[in-house]
């Protein structure tokens, strides 16, 4: 199901209604590949049968901007290839414009690890999860348990409220997450206390991450299989427009101010008013806004 992201800003609670009404569709979805086709096939396989639509691009380090197209929802994944180069910087660029503009973006690990490392500083600014290298290796022994922390009606759709499956090893199983303060915890891990499942809205679009490696074990269990279909759903909602949140950290502040007055009576890069230019009278509709959360 292609989503209009025009659509976008009619908010996200009419939004919904109209992607309720054909998630049976699903969603397409472009899976930024892991490097290892077995669990491309994995993933695309669980995706397939959920009724979403796929397509398998190029690694991390090697896809470049004309090659994202304008899928419902991005899946970067990077496992299996977690020590390659970075990603180009114009890639990032391009993925975060995405995003900005609607589209949806899901995460598996190692990214938030990767960017503990100094790699991907652009897309490691639209996580919701802050930047670390601590994470954890348990060899398959002890379950991992992810149990809902804050209900979402799509993330949660025929997923049990707390659920055990066995994490993949991956030169490790799952890294810990602690939530940025504009991170929602949709799901937390019995991992040392941390996070499991977090989202956030970044301008138009959506980020959600998952704190593990989506690996063929945990897409063989139903629960963790359900829960990575529901992701693209989620994400491909999109987020509604929040006037001034030009840095789109989710609040009206000290970024925004300084974007807007970077533009003051040069450009429209801080235009809220529709007129063209930036100037008083958008000024005084940011500082109006200052200090409020988006809705």
């Amino acid at each position: 199901m292609r989503i209009n992201r025009k659509a976008r800003s009619m908010g996200t609670a009419a939004l919904a209604l109209s992607v309720f009404a054909g998630l049976a569709c699903g969603v397409d979805v472009l899976i930024v590949s892991g490097g290892d086709p077995d669990l491309n096939t994995a993933m695309q396989d669980a995706l397939l049968a959920q009724g979403h639509s796929v397509t398998i691009g190029p690694t991390y380090s090697e896809i470049l901007p004309d090659d994202i197209g304008e899928p419902d929802v991005i899946l970067l994944v990077i496992n299996s290839n977690w020590g390659a180069s970075d990603m180009l910087p114009d890639a990032q660029a391009a993925i975060q414009q995405y995003v900005r503009d609607g589209g949806g973006l899901v995460t598996g690990e190692w990214l938030v690890w990767r960017t503990g490392e100094g790699f991907l500083s652009t897309i490691g600014q639209m996580l919701p999860i802050h930047s670390t290298t601590t994470y954890h290796y348990n060899g398959g022994v002890d379950a991992t348990t992810y149990t809902v922390m804050m209900p979402d009606p799509v993330l949660n759709e025929d997923v049990a409220d707390s659920f055990d499956f066995t994490a993949d090893d991956i030169a490790g199983t799952e890294t810990y997450f602690v939530a940025r303060l504009n991170g929602i915890v949709y799901y937390d891990s019995n991992y040392a206390g941390g996070a499991g499942v977090v989202g956030r809205s970044y301008c138009l679009g959506r980020v959600l991450s998952f704190s593990t490696v989506m690996g063929p074990q945990e897409l063989s269990d139903p629960d963790y299989a359900r829960l990575f279909s529901n992701a693209m759903d989620w994400a491909a909602l999109g987020s509604p427009p929040c006037i001034g949140d030009f840095d789109c950290d989710g609040s009206i502040g000290q970024g925004d101010l300084g974007v807007l007055l970077a533009s003051y009576d040069i450009d429209d890069g801080g235009d809220l008013d529709g007129d063209g230019d930036t100037d008083q009278a958008d000024l005084g509709t940011l500082l109006a806004l200052y200090g409020d959360p988006c809705p």
